[in-house]
């Protein structure tokens, strides 16, 4: 009987600490998507990117240099279907061809017929109008 009480005892206490561990785990993730500029306190392992851009054009939103490499990764976010977008996309990439050493540009985006007439059939004539 004394050790099934110990085991007991034994229990409960891993199983608050396993629930104050991850009250605390969950206390910091909220901490962290409250305030997105909480940094953590830890060394830095990158170079900042050193990039001009219009804002007119784009905006840089975070940048990364590894100072173990010189590769260097640029991921262009835009609005899908929106022509300034495109347009803006262009301008970003002569900038950076013309102040960066860019060996390699991969775009998104589609060849052939990618219209949705296949789809047309499908829809209520009424909502077709709608959308235009």
């Amino acid at each position: 009987m004394v050790i099934k009480s110990k085991n007991k005892s034994f229990s409960k206490r891993c199983l608050r600490a396993v629930s104050l561990l991850l009250l605390a785990a969950m206390l910091c993730q909220d901490l962290a998507y409250a305030n997105s500029e909480i940094k953590l306190a830890l060394p830095s392992l990158a170079v900042p990117l050193r990039l001009d851009l219009p804002e007119s054009v784009a905006r840089i939103e975070e940048s990364f240099r590894p100072q173990t490499s010189d590769t260097v990764i640029y991921l262009i976010q835009d609005a899908h279907t929106n022509p300034s977008a495109q347009v803006n996309i262009a301008k970003t990439l002569e900038i950076l061809l013309e102040n960066e050493k860019v060996r390699t540009v991969y775009l998104e985006g589609g060849f052939g017929d990618v219209s949705l007439n296949d789809f047309r059939s499908k829809a209520v004539l009424e909502k077709r109008k709608q959308v235009g």
